[in-house]
């Protein structure tokens, strides 16, 4: 049997998010890490060359609804939309994730 570290069960579905959503997750996220330039820019080509896989772009959400990770997603995601190439991007969002999981996820820096 596995432990769970929280109470409250995280749920997982995707969900698309216009540039008005995109920015207000970004102003609301939980201070992590310094934004890495060269990874939110390879994001961005992936979107921009049609090779974005939303099941990849993965969103996580505290239980208090910031996010925990995702910034260089959103970042491109947020250049993306910007010029006008689509009006939503689709990201496979984590939410009620808890602050301890932040030890298990991937660092770039």
């Amino acid at each position: 049997m596995v432990n769970t570290i929280t109470a409250v069960r995280p749920t997982v579905q995707f969900e698309s998010f216009d540039l008005k959503t995109c920015e207000h997750h970004l102003l609301q996220r939980h201070k992590t890490r310094k934004l890495c330039k060269k990874q939110a820019k390879k994001f961005y080509t992936r979107l921009k060359n049609g090779e974005w896989m939303p099941c990849f772009a993965k969103l996580h959400f505290l239980e208090n609804g910031q996010l925990l990770n995702g910034q260089h997603l959103l970042h491109a995601a947020i250049s993306y939309l910007r010029e006008g190439h689509e009006e939503q991007v689709e990201f496979l969002v984590i939410k009620n994730a808890p602050l301890e999981s932040l030890k298990y996820m991937d660092i770039y820096a």
